[in-house]
């Protein structure tokens, strides 16, 4: 995400979005679950940071569906737990609301 960091750094808060909106339909398309909640997560923080309360909270429910569909897949219950204890995890699973 490093094209992100920079597009947010310069101040380009849509190019940044822009690039994070491409790497999740990518993700979307290559079946990959673990980087579209983060992705989406990344897209929750940036809308938060910008005033953008509503997408934000959109962005950080599908992260969320995402995170929960995952731990719902771990059939060892040490696993998952440790799962959705993961700092960004929770982080994840907090802000969905």
């Amino acid at each position: 995400m490093g094209a992100v960091a920079v597009a947010e750094a310069s101040g380009d808060t849509g190019r940044a979005s822009e690039h994070l909106r491409e790497a999740a339909t990518l993700a979307e398309q290559l079946e990959l679950p673990g980087e579209r909640w983060a992705i989406a997560a990344a897209l929750g923080e940036l809308y938060e940071a910008h005033g953008h309360p509503e997408q934000a909270r959109q962005a950080f429910a599908r992260a969320a569906a995402t995170v929960q569909a995952l731990a719902s897949e771990l059939a060892d219950e040490e696993m998952r737990a440790t799962f959705l204890a993961a700092e960004p995890v929770r982080r994840v699973l907090a802000r969905q609301r």
